[in-house]
């Protein structure tokens, strides 16, 4: 077989101008790759460049906080970074609840979960944050909202939650607290029961602080209304099986609006209130309302 034929191919099948081309871009693209040097290299940030931080103040929430380190927490807390400079410091701290979260489960359909065992504390924050780029960061990790940091101090750890960059109308402030002296009838009450109730009781909130007081009371025979058919009157009779407790409170409520509360209750003369400690729980109507200065 003729390497190059009559019509100028090799072998054939390739054409000799075709084949020239080919060889020429072979020869050329090395020659290209080499006059244009070696790739540029990424700079990366180092350890020794200056850092940018601000400070910024973030409202949320320490969440599943166990009640022993509930009562550890308070305003003015701070977290100290390695130069032993402040960080971080609470500047306000709402009232604990009940730990409560949410799943989605699709469909527009979420389930709800309590852990009655830990806490969620609303909180606000003063951090110095370190800013890269446009993203901040707060000991190394970077801040998203809904996604958890961690708040150091030297008495304890907890997990916080930020929800937002600026002041909200719920994180304003607190509502103010006062202290409020009520007197409550207990009506009907069976003799086991009556005689549980001391003065010094206390009910506690989630945190184990007071936030009711029983200073004295009063128990008497309770009476009932009897229709006395011979002259069509209505007599009150004692029932010696029943007792009626009036009971003296100090309570401490949150004032909104004008409003006092106890408990996300309404403390008005005629309401329900209801008193509850580790061995009972009562329910009698408010008779007397007095403020404390």
């Amino acid at each position: 077989m003729k390497i190059v034929d009559e019509r100028g191919r090799l072998f054939g099948k390739v054409n000799l101008l075709d084949f020239a081309v080919i060889v020429f871009l072979l020869l050329l693209i090395p020659a290209v790759l080499i006059s244009r040097g070696s790739p540029v290299k990424i700079q990366t940030v180092t350890q020794d460049e200056p850092k940018e931080i601000m400070e910024s103040e973030l409202t949320g929430n320490f969440v599943k906080i166990a009640p022993s380190i509930a009562s550890k927490i308070s305003v003015g807390d701070k977290e100290t970074g390695e130069k032993g400079e402040t960080i971080g410091e609470i500047s306000w701290l709402g009232k604990p609840e009940t730990y409560t979260s949410y799943f989605n489960i699709g469909g527009n359909t979420q389930i709800k979960s309590v852990d009655t065992a830990t806490l969620m504390i609303p909180v606000k924050f003063k951090l110095k944050l370190e800013a890269r780029g446009f993203d901040l960061f707060y000991k190394k990790q970077q801040v998203f909202l809904g996604m958890p940091l961690l708040f150091c101090t030297k008495d304890y750890s907890a997990k916080f939650v930020p929800v937002a960059f600026k002041e909200t109308p719920e994180f304003k402030e607190a509502p103010e607290e006062k202290w409020v002296q009520i007197e409550v009838k207990f009506e009907s009450v069976i003799p086991e029961l009556a005689n549980i109730i001391k003065t010094g009781d206390a009910e506690n909130d989630l945190t184990g602080n007071a936030i009711g007081v029983v200073h004295d009371v009063n128990t008497k025979s309770s009476e009932v209304l009897v229709f006395m058919p011979k002259d069509g009157t209505l007599k009150a009779v004692v029932n010696p099986s029943l007792k009626e407790l009036v009971v003296s409170f100090s309570i401490l409520c949150r004032e909104k609006d004008g409003d006092l509360y106890f408990n996300n209750s309404a403390v008005k003369i005629g309401n329900t209130f209801t008193f509850v400690t580790k061995t009972y729980s009562f329910s009698g109507k408010i008779i007397a309302l007095k403020e404390t200065k």
